[in-house]
């Protein structure tokens, strides 16, 4: 049996220059879609990201972990289907202050309106993506 594995409080301010110097990249499996980001928390109960999708290519993704999203800056129209079938949508005008969860198994497509569209996501469990520590974690700050 495998030992019970805790996480340590972990704390960041927000601090916009971390994530607008990260480099652009292609979003996985959306054709031409770009985005940044960094992980600023990563625990094993979680990894929080910070990100930035651009306006252009519309985004596609489907969530195997649930999601909480923290809108700070732009605007994106998402749609989403719920699991397990998919027979389940909606859609919703995501901006600042915007605050929802993504359950696991959502398919989501979302059209950047106004960006950067940036956000916070909140992933459970940690799914250990590859994202660099920005500036001021690495720093402490």
């Amino acid at each position: 049996m495998q030992p019970l594995t805790y996480s340590r409080f972990s704390h960041y301010k927000l601090v916009d220059e971390d994530v607008e110097s990260a480099p652009v990249e292609t979003f996985p499996f959306s054709d031409g879609a770009k985005f940044r980001g960094v992980g600023v928390i990563n625990q094993p109960a979680c990894q929080v990201v910070f990100e930035d999708f651009l306006p252009g290519a519309d985004f596609a993704w489907t969530c195997w972990h649930d999601e909480v999203h923290f809108v700070t800056h732009g605007r994106a129209e998402i749609t989403y289907y719920e699991p397990p079938m998919f027979e389940g949508s909606g859609k919703i005008l995501a901006e600042p202050g915007s605050l929802y969860l993504v359950p696991r198994g959502t398919r989501m497509e979302w059209t950047v309106l106004e960006g950067p569209f940036r956000r916070f996501t909140v992933d459970f469990p940690n799914p250990g993506f590859p994202l660099n520590e920005p500036p001021s974690v690495a720093a402490g700050v």
